[in-house]
């Protein structure tokens, strides 16, 4: 295990990955998972797939391989045990709007299978089987398809003469599942099978109506039952069967509209099932087929959108709102009427538009916080989470109790809106400060969590109701989009490990390429594109900015930013603005001097150190093309520069002690005009605006053209490469790119990946040899091999919050061991060989773990902790029941000797007292210090017994 542990830290930290940007809200909106055994999220992100760690907020992986937008994602129930771990696969099913369907091992992101369902239409929903995690059905409108992953083949397919638009498996039967269509008709399959296609397809109700209004509840005529309504009803049943035609009354209503948005079984209560209608919610009973309970929206507020409900917490429900509001309703006991706790308002509205910059699109339910997250032995009620993706590609994480026993009007000091009206009002949760890294500290998480105690504002609701407390967790980052420059550092000791990219917002993120995040944030000017950015040194960065808001004059600004203090300084300022803007701006190898190039006006050279102008090269009003000579060529007192003229006249100067001055050195740059220009070593490449790359080998004076047929060349970048290798990276001006070799003469990939996908390079860069970064035109940055076709990569060893991560013979050892350290957790003599390869491990997984263990006497306890970290759940229920026969054995025990105890007490007349002792003194021995020790020490024996037992 040590060897293969070893063998998982030497992954490469350059590897090819995807840093996401904005959510495309036609396509992703639906697209969010929250898995219940890795405890992880996943979401769609235009056309790939983004993995985060919920409670560290680090973005663990991406997958990027669908052609289309990606419209589904669900986590398969496969569980880890020691059977198993052998060949176990942390496995995920998504698909995309054109029906691909891929089956994915996260952990080394390759695709296990590849489901062709071209013939069956659009996607619509993914279900993996509850109980048979090899199943997983597919429903595609008109078709419902089951796929068996151990043979790869299709099972059965499903017609249905109508569209469908949902499906769910009952938690409690699964042979049994219900199908909603858009037109408000709910069916239901009663005989699912693996090998045959069902029999048993009910048509059974259908709920459509007005969008507002009060219901009135009435039963129908034999065998039908209905919600019949009047002008102000919200809702409608009508059961029929499949066979039957539709009668008048049917046949009226089928020209209604539907209001039905969703339905689903309840994860807590048999044969109950929650219907989502836009502005209500019906809770129906199937085993005497009526509604049990609803709860309305009043008429001032948003429409739903989803509705969230959670296995662990039947007495609070979620629903998420048309204005990317979050209401919380709670239960009254033994019924399912539900009264409003809070509205929640989970992202700012502008005040100037009155309109939310970023909107809420979807909604997912965690599972319980484990001990060892939520703190050991809490007295605290059990706090859940809740993730809600929003448009900008962010994952916003909110953890929340009910606490039973607060008064109905309690708001805490750091609400933002009081609540105390006959209407409630919304409360704003803050957004996360923009430089602020996205990881929270587990020992500090309690004191730098922003907290918000909500509480119903409804005067009408019974005094008493509990109050639900949520917590912002945390928010993670996405890029700006779109995105307009980026820049790799290749400087000090950040070199391949920093990006700093520039979008048209005016912000500038600085991208660990270590771990694909955002780690700091900068507005520099609202609505202000940043451009041509670049590295000076490993805490600097320098670019330029255009604002074109006058009518007949341009503000150019030249500034330079310190990432470590956000120290903002400006060069060539000109606050009155001027006729002319910035093109462009090269930086030499030294980092000593930028040149600015304008247009239609002389471009100038600037001292960097000293922040004055060199020279202003006035015989040029016009260049095409500019770079300066490499590296080897230059020294902080001596840079040479070249550049070209729109009549294809190749030019050098260099600045030596300050001063600028022309050379005479013949080249050949093409006939062209040439529009890019790049230099290293023997070789002077450039590129011309009908698509020609010219390539002047001046130590053997030789030049040769290589035609792409791709158009205007917008940039040209070698590789950074130690050895004679001379490969350019070439940007074309229609957003394609590829790569060249210059010693073969050959073309060694071209972006034909992205662009079957429609996606177009707005920016491009290398990050290391063989490892081009590309910036996007959907927002994101990919990381491509050299083939320009791979952006995916094995999961780094990082520590994560779910193990299941690792290596599979990684995770089963660390399962084992966690599971049998109980046996020296306590104990003073040296370690056993158990935590000595825990050690192993000490730097991959959770410390809370280890500690919760330690902390944690009881045997049952530590392997509900260790099934909890795992996200087993026949183990964690197996050891819950466990637990609680134990317990109630005990208690029996306990009460048997109390009372045998008693017996032989009164037989002795010591409980009721001796005869002439009227003041107590005989008091028994369980009431004295004496017989409190003896209680306390047979409880440690009982313990010891379980333990055995165990």
């Amino acid at each position: 295990g040590t060897k293969q542990l070893e063998m998982s830290r030497s992954v490469p930290t350059g590897q090819f990955s995807v840093v996401s940007g904005p959510i495309n809200a036609s396509f992703n909106s639906a697209c969010l998972d929250w898995g219940s055994r890795t405890n992880l999220v996943a979401f769609g992100c235009e056309t790939y797939v983004v993995i985060t760690d919920p409670f560290s907020l680090k973005r663990v992986q991406t997958l990027d391989a669908h052609p289309s937008r990606v419209v589904q994602v669900k986590w398969c129930p496969y569980d880890l045990t020691l059977a198993n771990f052998a060949n176990y696969k942390v496995i995920l099913a998504s698909g995309d709007a054109m029906g691909n369907i891929f089956i994915w091992d996260v952990p080394q992101a390759t695709i296990i299978s590849n489901m062709p369902t071209a013939q069956y239409g659009p996607l619509v929903e993914l279900q993996w089987h509850p109980s048979k995690p090899y199943l997983l059905l597919g429903l595609f409108a008109n078709y419902l398809v089951l796929w068996n992953l151990q043979t790869n083949d299709t099972q059965w397919v499903y017609n249905f003469k109508e569209p469908m638009d949902s499906f769910s498996f009952d938690p409690y039967h699964d042979q049994q599942m219900c199908l909603t269509t858009q037109q408000g008709w709910i069916y239901f399959i009663r005989d699912f099978r693996e090998l045959a296609k069902p029999n048993q397809v009910e048509l059974k109700y259908r709920m459509f109506g007005p969008e507002g209004g009060d219901s009135r509840l009435e039963e129908g005529e034999g065998r039908s039952l209905g919600i019949f309504e009047d002008n102000r009803s919200s809702a409608e049943f009508s059961d029929r069967e499949a066979s039957s035609d539709l009668d008048p009354v049917n046949k009226s209503m089928e020209a209604r509209k539907s209001t039905l948005l969703s339905a689903q079984y309840s994860p807590f209560a048999r044969h109950v099932m929650f219907f989502l209608l836009k502005r209500r919610v019906m809770v129906f009973d199937l085993s005497v087929h009526r509604p049990i309970g609803s709860l309305t929206l009043d008429k001032n507020r948003a429409d739903f959108v989803q509705l969230l409900l959670c296995k662990e917490n039947p007495d609070t429900l979620f629903c998420l709102h048309e204005d990317g509001m979050l209401s919380s309703w709670y239960k009254r006991p033994s019924t399912y009427t539900y009264d409003l706790q809070c509205f929640i308002e989970l992202t700012p509205t502008n005040l100037q538009s009155r309109k939310k910059e970023i909107e809420i699109l979807s909604m997912a339910a965690g599972p319980p916080l484990p001990e060892f997250v939520d703190g050991p032995k809490s007295k605290k009620p059990k706090s859940h989470l809740i993730s809600a993706l929003r448009s900008n590609g962010s994952l916003l994480v909110l953890k929340y109790r009910v606490q039973p026993h607060l008064p109905p009007i309690f708001l805490h000091k750091r609400s933002i809106r009081n609540v105390a009206s006959p209407s409630p009002s919304p409360l704003v949760l803050p957004p996360p400060p923009p430089l602020q890294q996205p990881y929270i500290q587990q020992q500090k998480q309690e004191q730098e969590e922003q907290e918000l105690d909500l509480e119903s504002a409804d005067r009408n609701t019974k005094k008493g109701t509990p109050c639900a407390r949520l917590l912002l967790s945390g928010v993670t980052q996405a890029l700006s989009c779109p995105i307009f420059s980026i820049s790799v550092c290749n400087i000090g000791v950040n070199a391949a490990k920093m990006v700093a990219v520039g979008s048209a917002q005016g912000l500038v993120q600085i991208v660990s390429l270590q771990t694909m995040s955002i780690v700091s944030e900068f507005r520099i000017q609202p609505a202000i594109a940043i451009r041509g950015i670049k590295w000076l040194d490993s805490s600097n960065v320098i670019f330029f900015t255009i604002d074109n808001s006058h009518k007949t004059k341009y503000i150019n600004k030249v500034i330079t930013l310190n990432i470590d203090s956000g120290k903002i300084d400006q060069i060539r300022k000109k606050p009155d603005g001027e006729t002319t803007y910035v093109r462009g701006i090269r930086i030499s190898h030294s980092r000593r001097y930028v040149i600015i190039l304008l247009r239609s006006v002389p471009f100038q050279i600037w001292d960097l150190k000293t922040g004055n102008i060199l020279k202003s090269v006035s015989s040029f009003m016009e260049i095409t093309a500019l770079e300066w000579a490499p590296s080897v060529r230059s020294t902080n007192d001596n840079e040479t520069f070249i550049f070209t003229t729109p009549d294809g006249q190749l030019q050098h100067y260099k600045i030596e002690n300050n001063v600028v001055s022309p050379l005479k050195i013949t080249s050949d740059v093409g006939l062209g005009i040439v529009s890019g220009i790049a230099w290293k070593g023997k070789y002077i490449v450039t590129g011309d605006s009908v698509g020609n790359l010219n390539y002047f080998n001046y130590t053997q004076n030789k030049f040769q053209t290589f035609s792409t047929d791709r158009g205007i060349v917008r940039r040209i970048q070698f590789e950074p490469s130690s050895a004679d290798t001379y490969r350019v990276l070439v940007h074309f001006n229609d957003g394609t790119f590829g790569i060249w070799d210059l010693e073969s003469n050959q073309r060694v990939a071209t972006s034909s990946y992205l662009q079957q996908r429609n996606l177009k390079a707005q920016a491009v860069d290398w990050v290391s040899e063989g490892s081009p970064i590309v910036a996007c035109s959907d927002g994101s940055l990919r990381i491509l091999d050299k083939s320009l076709s791979i952006s995916n990569s094995p999961v780094q060893v990082v520590p994560t919050y779910s193990p299941l991560m690792l290596p599979p013979q990684q995770a089963g050892l660390l399962k084992v061991l966690l599971s049998h350290a109980f046996l020296n957790w306590n104990d003073s003599k040296p370690p056993l060989p158990v935590l000595s390869h825990l050690k192993t491990f000490e730097q991959l997984i959770n410390p809370s773990v280890i500690e919760a263990l330690k902390s944690e006497p009881k045997i049952a306890k530590q392997q509900i902790l260790v099934s909890q970290y795992f996200g087993n759940v026949p183990e964690k229920e197996f050891w819950m029941v466990a637990s609680h026969s134990l317990k109630t054995s005990r208690a029996r025990l306990q009460g048997q000797s109390r009372i045998e105890e008693a017996r032989k007490a009164t037989q002795r007349g010591g409980l009721w007292g001796n005869k002439g002792n009227s003041s107590g003194e005989g008091t028994h021995e369980m009431d004295t210090e004496e017989g409190k020790e003896k209680e306390r020490e047979r409880e440690r024996e009982e313990d010891n017994q379980e333990e055995e037992e165990l």
